[in-house]
């Protein structure tokens, strides 16, 4: 909200609306990874990292917190950890959206 101006006025709503518009794609990404690519930890985290990377930049930090855990998972090849922790990740984003969605309103 700090960076909005006369010029934006709106920027921090856009900025939310984008990170939810990415994030969506990228949670769809996983599910489709975990799916399609059984054990391919490397490819899992790979787009778990993205996603990590968009919840930090908007700071995010519950749902980027399970982001670690789930990449900490794929570190170690814990397949039921990694669905596990998607789960949370999958919850913390829903939670974040309904918060963000009432802010906003």
């Amino acid at each position: 909200e700090d960076l909005q101006d006369e010029a934006s006025p709106n920027f921090a709503e856009e900025v939310v609306s984008l990170f939810f518009k990415d994030s969506a794609r990228l949670v769809t990404n996983i599910e489709q990874a975990m799916e399609k690519y059984p054990k391919d930890f490397n490819r899992w985290d790979a787009h778990m990292q993205q996603l990590r990377g968009s919840c930090f930049s908007i700071g995010a930090s519950k749902m980027n917190n399970e982001c670690t855990s789930f990449r900490n998972s794929c570190g170690e090849e814990n397949a039921e950890g990694c669905r596990r922790t998607f789960q949370k990740v999958k919850r913390e984003h829903a939670i974040l959206r309904q918060k963000l969605e009432s802010y906003f309103q």
